[in-house]
């Protein structure tokens, strides 16, 4: 069989779509809830003023970035998510395509779950802008409008380190990401999978930064050899990758505890 047939994925993209619809529009729902909560709820308890603007906003901002990046770390443990039992794995393994094409569509789960999660920030923020404004709160604005006014502002550091910090935070990023694509696929349970995969990451963080002698010299390490550092952070990801793939070609539709 042909590893990858154009036309063959796209049936498997429409088929998977399908089939996982019910399950994109409770994961925008759940975004909107969370989003409008957290909203509304900052909104009512927080008064204080900030450069003429409600201090929540920031607060918000904050939570909304950890949150962005917490679900870009993660996403690639969704890729099994919408699948619930021995049946829906079971299926997946006798679907006429390629393992390349069956891991590609399943990668992309988390995706697809952007558009979402962005649909289900913007409700909410209208909701927010609302709600407050109808009660009377002071200075009631789009945190849409903040963020943006918070981006475009210029850095604290040096422009010359801008640049760097970027990216390094992508090939961190990246590389963090490629351990939950291994951790989903290693772990036969994916209810599991993203919390086994974080406890592993915090477990080889702490070893490492107790190797080095803290987070100081961890950071004054990778400043003073930060180019080196992303390309190793970028083979590892490339490795990583990899191994979930082989890991995926193991698939075990009945496994008790590990895919292997």
């Amino acid at each position: 069989m042909i590893q990858f047939d154009i036309k063959r994925f796209e049936k498997l993209v429409r088929w998977t779509l399908t089939l996982d619809k019910r399950y994109y529009v409770k994961r925008t729902l759940q975004y909107f809830v969370i989003f409008t909560m957290i909203f509304l709820l900052f909104g009512w308890a927080n008064s204080n003023m900030e450069n003429g603007k409600p201090a929540y906003y920031n607060d918000i901002f904050l939570i909304i970035l950890f949150l962005a990046f917490g679900f870009i770390v993660m996403g690639a443990g969704y890729m099994f998510y919408p699948m619930k039992g021995t049946y829906d794995r079971r299926t997946l393994t006798l679907l006429p395509a390629s393992n390349q094409e069956k891991y590609l569509i399943r990668y992309a789960t988390w995706l697809l779950l952007l558009p979402c999660a962005l649909a289900a920030f913007l409700a909410a923020d209208l909701v927010q802008y609302a709600v407050l404004s109808l009660s009377g709160k002071e200075g009631v604005m789009f945190e849409t409008r903040y963020i943006a006014d918070m981006l475009s502002s210029s850095p604290d550091m040096p422009e010359e380190n801008v640049p760097r910090l970027v990216w390094a935070v992508v090939f961190l990023f990246l590389w963090l990401h490629s351990f939950f694509a291994v951790g989903v696929t290693f772990f036969h349970s994916h209810e599991f999978a993203l919390l086994l995969t974080t406890l592993v990451l915090i477990a080889g963080w702490m070893l490492v930064s107790t190797i080095l002698g803290g987070y100081q010299n961890l950071n004054a390490l990778w400043w003073n050899h930060h180019g080196l550092f992303n390309r190793l952070f970028l083979v590892l990801t490339v490795v990583n990758f990899w191994l979930s793939y082989r890991l995926f070609c193991r698939w075990q539709v009945a496994g008790k505890y590990v895919n292997i």
